[in-house]
């Protein structure tokens, strides 16, 4: 199956990968949500002397398998485009989010970036209680990663974007003291709403600003409740984190 970078790329046939996609029942299913699953697909390429062979591993995104939210695949191809114009528009915008995105060619699938490599561990706000997340001591950059949340949630704020709870996706890689760095991205993009003049009196209205707020300390404030939980972080270390996210984002 082929995929483009854009929609624009798509009507030109310009940027297009040819991904084979395997059977359902033979990739794991990393993700489930009100519109799609999320699948794990790797692309194998072997360089021009064929000495090695290089693997990229990306997010397969599925629309096409909820026939009770999209009975036609006229609906389909209208929730995959709105997400890749979502995308498009946030990525244009500078907000953080997944390198790379591409929609197949029947507008019904996106392949996205997949952000388990160098290290990182990805997780959303779903599986903040997993058992296969790592233990650690303590996050080595909070204050670094508050410093960007708060950056990136400025750039979201100019360009007028109302997030939704579940926006938030994060990063850890483990340090050679037990601590992790943390980082994030802006993922899952189907509840978002941008403002436009056709929208403004309905989703808008709110002060979208304070929403997003919310939004942003709630994710981080149950990120640090989750790793309390699992003994993670001691009773000062976690005082000491939320006393910082208080600061940075007072409400």
């Amino acid at each position: 199956m082929k995929f483009f970078k854009g929609l624009e790329s798509q009507i030109k046939s310009e940027d297009g990968i040819e991904i084979e996609i395997p059977d359902k029942s033979n990739i794991e299913m990393v993700g489930k949500g009100g519109y799609s699953k999320v699948y794990t697909v790797e692309d194998v390429r072997t360089n021009p002397n064929g000495k090695f062979e290089h693997h990229t591993k990306f997010a397969l995104k599925d629309y096409d398998l909820f026939p009770n939210i999209s009975e036609t695949l006229k609906g389909v191809v209208t929730l995959t485009t709105e997400a890749m114009l979502k995308y498009e528009y946030l990525k244009n915008c500078g907000v953080r989010v997944f390198p790379t995105c591409r929609i197949s060619e029947d507008k019904t699938k996106l392949l996205i970036t997949f952000a388990n490599q160098k290290g990182w561990t990805l997780y959303d706000t779903k599986m903040f209680m997993n058992e296969n997340l790592e233990k650690f001591s303590g996050i080595k950059n909070f204050g670094e990663f508050l410093n960007k949340v708060d950056e990136n949630l400025k750039i979201i704020n100019r360009s007028r974007i109302r997030l939704a709870f579940d926006v938030y996706y994060f990063f850890t890689r483990p340090t050679d003291d037990n601590f992790v760095e943390i980082d994030f991205v802006i993922a899952d993009l189907d509840e978002i709403d941008i403002d436009r003049p056709e929208k403004r009196d309905m989703y808008f209205r709110d002060d979208f600003e304070r929403h997003n707020q919310v939004v942003t300390k709630s994710a981080i404030e149950n990120l640090l409740k989750a790793h309390k939980l699992r003994g993670n972080l001691s009773e000062d270390l976690y005082k000491e984190y939320m006393t910082e996210l208080n600061n940075k984002f007072p409400i």
